[in-house]
């Protein structure tokens, strides 16, 4: 409120409410700009297929009477473990900028076909019809996968 006969203007500096949830959100964007760098589109489609992933694989452990906090407990971990491998791939692409390979878009894109993949299982486990050239696909992958996790062992 301006005081006329000395022309100075008094400011209150207490903190809202409002002010503090804003310094708040501004930390978090921050933080998760640092983390991840750009946020781009393929990053949003993980996250969402992240969620699908959840909600179909609950379903289907569902159907079959087959949920438990366990497995979900499992699930989450993974997904955590799938952004912190973002999360490092991108701190790569930062440290070496002339790798000339964009590690992050690279791991980015696989983890979106694992997710992809996972998303067809538990619709078909739910019994819902998957085309089958999609199926087909969905079992070289599975194929793939086996060889790779024996070479591992």
């Amino acid at each position: 409120m301006q005081n006329f006969i000395s022309g100075t203007v008094r400011y209150s500096t207490a903190v809202t409410g409002d002010q503090t949830f804003n310094l708040f959100l501004g930390l978090l964007g921050a933080f998760v700009g640092f983390l991840f760098g750009n946020w781009t589109w393929v990053m949003t489609a993980l996250l969402f297929m992240n969620f699908a992933d959840i909600l179909t694989g609950t379903w289907a452990a569902g159907k079959k009477f087959n949920v438990s906090s366990s497995s979900f407990s499992m699930g989450l971990r993974k997904k955590g473990a799938m952004w912190l491998v973002i999360i490092v791939a991108h701190f790569l692409d930062r440290l070496m900028p002339w790798a000339g390979a964009p590690v992050e878009g690279v791991v980015l894109l696989l983890w979106v076909f694992n997710e992809i993949t996972s998303l067809l299982e538990n619709c078909q486990r739910m019994g819902v019809p998957v085309p089958h050239f999609l199926m087909k696909r969905l079992a070289v992958l599975k194929m793939l996968e086996e060889q790779e996790e024996k070479k591992i062992k």
